[in-house]
């Protein structure tokens, strides 16, 4: 809408919903562990793993550094080599062209994504304003359909991403804890989002979503999917 009542007015519940409304969160406000994680990206299905902006942990081995990011909802990477051993983070490149003329020697890593994605809104041609410039997710390939399932790939695996956007080449994010830009909330048209720019007429593709944690199964429930008809 062109201003916040009108925003919020169009969304069934009355409100546009808030960033991580639907995740399980702490007494203080963080987000809890799901149950429930997704490998999106895999060092040894093909996915360079050789990424930018990870933190040291201390984890020793490569399946604690699995199990640790797995428990943390913020992590959305995870990447172990012998020499400097386990880092977490939101990884941003990834190519390996970032790690050019460095002899680390990844032997794991993998994006995950934690808990469920609801998809609340898919455009095109529209510039989201306070998005954060990956780079270009084709890693070289000019291949537009790689470029954005990338692109898709890194809002999914961050809980603080709830806007992602594709244009040729280029991809952008939400991604305050890094940049400290924000999306305006509500979003707002012309002034928060606008068709009327240069870059809104490249967007390809771009999705406005909410990070959910479903509830656990059931034993029961488990058993009855698996018994035979």
């Amino acid at each position: 809408g062109a201003t916040p009542a009108a925003s919020h007015a169009a969304w069934a519940a009355g409100h546009q919903p808030r960033p991580l409304e639907f995740w399980p969160k702490t007494d203080e406000g963080l987000p809890t562990p799901c149950w429930q994680t997704t490998v999106l990206q895999d060092m040894h299905l093909g996915w360079p793993g050789k990424c930018r902006d990870l933190v040291r942990t201390a984890a020793v081995n490569a399946l604690e550094c699995h199990e640790s990011c797995t428990q943390d909802p913020l992590c959305s990477v995870w990447q172990y080599n012998y020499m400097t051993q386990c880092w977490h983070g939101v990884g941003r490149g990834c190519a390996l062209s970032e790690w050019a003329g460095s002899d680390l020697l990844a032997t794991g890593a993998q994006r995950l994504q934690h808990g469920s994605v609801a998809v609340l809104w898919s455009f095109e041609r529209w510039q989201i304003l306070g998005l954060s410039e990956l780079g270009d997710t084709t890693w070289g390939t000019w291949n537009h359909t790689f470029g954005e399932i990338n692109c898709r790939a890194w809002c999914y695996s961050s809980l603080r991403c709830s806007y992602w956007a594709y244009a040729p080449g280029r991809c952008f994010v939400e991604d305050p804890a890094t940049t400290g830009n924000e999306v305006m909330y509500p979003l707002q048209v012309w002034i928060g989002a606008t068709q009327n720019s240069h870059l809104a007429q490249q967007i390809m593709a771009g999705e406005y979503i909410a990070h959910t944690c479903p509830p656990k199964p059931h034993r029961d429930e488990i058993t009855s999917v698996l018994e035979p008809a």
